[in-house]
């Protein structure tokens, strides 16, 4: 029923033809806008750019424009309906009431139309009486709101038509009040409202708008076409970056995976448990017999694995120390028994007591030695008698250590900030201080005790 120009008829046929081929819940905004731009170069079909309002312009930015704009659109679909002979009396309405409550604005108007629709809608059985009922409810919306804010000053709204654009639709009654006159309002809104009384002298012409909708289309190619060689350097680039895909693995590997994987978990047990793992081929080592097929890369499993806690290194002092002197202990006796054995060549001395075979290799000679017995326990002895009193020292001293460092702790703190001539100064300055109030006690005392008077008893 929209009275347009064949080339915005044919744009909005099309889109009607997408919209009902859509089987989505939701249409995004960026495929919709495609399709209002005939982004599929439909012939002879295209919408002019801009807005330009007339027959709504208002005083002011904010006024009129839009909601008029709705109200003038449906008014006329409503006489076109009428003057095309629709079937069904509801079409235009129902699609108003529909737009109205899921895409206008201002929700509170949208609540208020969807009343009055609730309210009423159903009464209307005729074409006819589908423009007088939409021109009611215009009425009873510019009844509620005259006065307000949203009003422009220079366009009241008041009831319409104003008597002066139709006389013959008001009357008034035997005791004064108005009454509309619907037999002649009737005639006024279709003649008001018919295409007919659509000027499009402030419009562009058809050739125009297609030349501008052809140039904005090819900028918009040679945009596109600018943009792909930047993106697929962009590909490319991230391509080279990242690593190639690895292959899938075949079958085979597959299962010499599952076979090997099933071991491993198995063994993890054991280790945990104290056993030795088996140590792993080296590279030079001849494959197993039996097994001819090529060993696959195994990915390690992590099934029934659990990491072992690591132990503390604790250093024992007392076996530190112990072989520490132990060894320069056997120093000494390793050239103690070189000096025996050049004098036992040459004084052929006879052999002591008891000898054990020391299984030591001489330093000096290379070869295995005897060693007293005795030697070996005196040495013994004194090793253990210095080392307890080394012990005994060390204590000492942790000892003489430690409450240096409390008494050198205290001291720290009591001195933050203060320097050896600060702390002096105070010392200085609290015993002079404690003097002047000694002074001023023994000077208060005295002076008290002179202006006593001595009261003679009767």
């Amino acid at each position: 029923y929209f009275p347009g120009r064949p080339v915005v008829v044919n744009l909005l046929k099309s889109v009607n033809s997408w919209l009902q081929s859509q089987r989505a819940d939701q249409i995004s905004y960026d495929a919709f806008k495609e399709v209002l731009e005939n982004s599929a170069q439909t012939p002879n079909a295209a919408l002019p750019d801009g807005v330009r309002w007339v027959g709504c312009q208002g005083s002011q930015p904010h006024f009129r424009r839009y909601p008029c704009g709705v109200w003038t659109l449906f008014h006329v679909l409503t006489v076109q309906a009428n003057s095309t002979g629709g079937s069904d009396p509801l079409e235009v309405l129902s699609a108003m009431r529909s737009y109205v409550r899921n895409f206008f604005g201002c929700r509170q108007c949208a609540e208020h139309f969807e009343n009055m629709a609730m309210e009423s809608l159903n009464e209307v059985n005729s074409l006819s009486s589908a423009v007088l009922w939409l021109w009611s409810r215009h009425n009873r919306v510019n009844n509620r709101l005259a006065g307000a804010l949203s009003e422009d000053p220079q366009f009241p709204k008041i009831q319409w038509p104003s008597p002066e654009m139709c006389s013959a639709c008001h009357m008034v009654k035997e005791n004064g009040e108005h009454r509309w006159n619907r037999e002649q309002v009737l005639p006024f809104l279709l003649s008001h409202f018919s295409s007919s009384s659509i000027l499009t002298d402030y419009l562009e012409t058809e050739s125009q708008v297609l030349d501008k909708q052809r140039k904005k289309q090819a900028s918009q190619q040679l945009a596109v076409a600018a943009q792909r060689p930047v993106e697929r350097r962009a590909r490319e680039a991230v391509d080279s970056t990242s690593p190639p895909p690895s292959p899938p693995p075949t079958a085979q590997e597959e299962e010499d995976e599952e076979e090997d994987e099933g071991p491993q978990d198995e063994a993890a047990p054991d280790e945990e448990d104290g056993g030795e793992a088996k140590p792993e081929p080296t590279p030079w080592s001849k494959p197993e017999a039996g097994r001819g097929r090529r060993q696959v890369h195994r990915k390690p499993s992590i099934v029934g694995m659990r990491m072992r806690e690591q132990q503390e290194d604790i250093v024992d002092l007392d076996s530190f120390v112990n072989q520490h002197y132990r060894a320069k202990a056997l120093r000494l006796a390793a050239s103690s028994r070189v000096k025996q054995r050049s004098l036992q060549r040459q004084q052929e001395q006879e052999p002591g007591p008891a000898f054990e075979l020391g299984m030591e290799l001489d330093g000096g000679l290379g070869m295995v030695g005897l060693q007293p017995l005795e030697a070996d326990l005196e040495l013994d002895v004194g090793r253990q008698r210095k080392r307890l009193q080394k012990r005994e020292l060390s204590a000492r001293y942790l000892d003489g250590e430690a409450e240096l460092s409390h008494r050198g702790r205290w001291m720290s703190v009591l001195s933050i900030g203060f320097s050896k001539l600060d702390i002096s100064l105070c010392v200085i300055l609290y015993f002079m201080s404690s003097m002047c109030l000694l002074a001023m006690y023994l000077f208060f005392k005295n002076r008290l005790r002179l202006r006593r008077t001595k009261v003679a008893l009767p």
